[in-house]
């Protein structure tokens, strides 16, 4: 590690890699073509603008430090993967090989194909930056809290307008002086008064005469508008300030980024007590659980402690991960909105038909990763025989397949108590603890039986104990903690305010909110009595 710190190469990379990501990060990604077209009307628009300047740079930073972690994780094994390649494609391991190894400029080949300079740029890690900046905009909210936001404030507008009369004069008041003054408390006024400029929307009589059509894409336009510069001014909090001065009601936050954050850190807090904890039975599991064995299994330092919840825990929680950020985003908030009553739970083959893209994604994603931790074995350790790349993936195939079994049951039985709204709570819960520790266990189990078996030669019971509860102990643990994550999303889908009993929008104008009488300049656009 020292020596890669005092790498020119390495520092160099960095500074270029992290002047390419801080570029990055304030670019707006987004495949929805709604906001494609909403904010083609808006120019110049940046990622800070959806975020809020506090927001958006603390997020900056973590994602700048996340940035510098995989670089310095990819430049750090790097090299001992290549040595296990070289190996596994039948180069001789000897010191010829090691000098062409330590000689290559791993640093600066990273780093450009982090950025996707490399021809022909690598895939895997010229995307990486992109899906990187695709989740912290994700957990940001950008841009779709404040577009949601908007698009949930002009739906009031146009609910309480019923006519087209109605709607001029609400988009007179968005026009007029009063309502610029009134949010340049809180809002980039100068940023709005230029869109209003731009649109030439000064004439009064002719809004008049405008379709229904033309006044809802201009009021949408506006609020719109509004949104970002009360964004760009005071940050997402102040929206609710909006929200008064537009007399219409706030749009709840769903609170998932929270959710995921406090699943993750639990996580990372179990994992590093665990990583802590394993070393210290070394003594217990030699006597107890290897004694008369030909191999001792148990690690007994926090090295190996780490490497095996790298190769166990890491696969179960990006697999978990990936599958409660599908079902937030294409099942479960759409299937918690869409009912008041519990629906049935689909059946087994329902449930798995449904999500059956997502698990044989878990299955080729696990398998490719046990074939770079092969090359990584190979080359630290020089483990193994093989000098074909073909001949090792026929030989470990069927444990890398037992092995992706595992974060397969995770996924499987988590997803399905996440659709589950059947069950009271507790009952629920306590079904899905303890299907999902029989499952974990009994693949654990299968795949270390497996290894011993197979890949060591050696009867399995005498030879093996040690390391089938470890498996078992590290996976369980793993996947009652991807449980806790699973279990706060579900609550958080269950609670929401805008979950399932969301009540209809009011149709007749109101002159009063929760906050007060209306000021006179931003009357209703239909004064009492008419």
């Amino acid at each position: 590690m020292s020596d890669l710190f005092l790498s020119t190469e390495f520092w160099f990379g960095a500074a270029v890699l992290g002047a390419y990501q801080f570029a990055k990060f304030s670019e707006l990604s987004s495949l929805d073509p709604e906001f494609a077209a909403r904010s083609a009307t808006i120019p110049n628009l940046r990622a800070i603008d959806f975020a809020g300047r506090v927001t958006y740079c603390a997020t900056l930073v973590a994602f700048l430090v996340a940035t510098f972690l995989i670089y310095f994780v990819l430049c750090k094994v790097s090299p001992t993967i290549l040595l296990g390649w070289a190996q596994v494609s039948g180069a001789q391991l000897d010191e010829e090989l090691k000098k062409f190894v330590d000689t290559v400029n791993y640093p600066l080949y990273i780093a450009a194909a982090y950025i996707g300079f490399t021809q022909p740029g690598i895939p895997f890690l010229s995307n990486i930056g992109n899906v990187q900046r695709n989740m912290f905009h994700a957990w940001m909210g950008v841009p779709s809290r404040v577009m949601s936001t908007s698009s949930f404030f002009a739906t009031q507008i146009f609910t309480r307008c019923q006519d087209t009369k109605q709607l001029a004069k609400e988009l007179q008041i968005l026009v007029g002086d009063a309502f610029v003054q009134r949010i340049e408390a809180y809002a980039d006024a100068d940023f709005y008064r230029a869109h209003l400029a731009r649109l030439k929307l000064d004439d009064a009589a002719e809004l008049l005469k405008g379709t229904r059509r033309e006044l809802k894409i201009l009021t949408r336009q506006l609020v719109d508008v509004a949104s970002l510069a009360t964004v760009r001014e005071s940050g997402v909090a102040s929206l609710s300030r909006l929200a008064g001065d537009l007399r219409v009601s706030m749009l709840p936050n769903s609170g998932w980024s929270n959710a995921f954050l406090a699943g993750g850190t639990l996580f990372l807090i179990g994992m590093t007590f665990l990583w802590n904890l394993i070393p210290v039975f070394d003594s217990t599991a030699e006597r107890f659980l290897s004694a008369g064995s030909e191999y001792d299994f148990w690690p007994n330092n926090l090295r190996f402690s780490g490497q095996y919840l790298i190769s166990q825990a890491g696969p179960i929680f990006l697999a978990i991960g990936v599958a409660l950020a599908t079902w937030v985003s294409a099942f479960g908030r759409a299937q918690m909105v869409a009912v008041d009553e519990p629906q049935p739970v689909a059946g087994m083959a329902d449930h798995f038909s449904r999500y059956a893209g997502l698990l044989a994604f878990t299955v080729i994603a696990i398998v490719l990763f046990d074939i770079f931790q092969a090359f990584f074995d190979y080359g630290a350790y020089g483990l193994g025989k093989t000098t074909e790349f073909v001949a090792l993936v026929q030989v470990s195939l069927p444990f890398y397949l037992l092995h992706s079994f595992v974060s397969l049951v995770v996924c499987f039985v988590l997803l399905r108590y996440m659709d589950d709204r059947t069950q009271p709570p507790r009952w629920r819960a306590a079904s899905t603890i303890s299907l999902l520790v029989a499952g974990v266990a009994l693949a654990s189990l299968f795949y270390a039986a497996a290894q011993v078996q197979h890949k060591f030669d050696a009867p399995f019971g005498p030879n093996g104990a040690d390391l089938a509860v470890l498996m078992v102990v590290i996976n369980v643990s793993a996947a009652l903690m991807a449980f806790v994550c699973a279990a706060l999303c579900k609550r958080q889908a269950e609670t929401s305010p805008n979950g399932p009993r969301r009540q209809d929008l009011p149709r007749t104008p109101v002159t009063e909110f929760a906050g007060g009488r209306v000021d006179a300049p931003l009357a209703p656009a239909v004064p009492t009595g008419e």
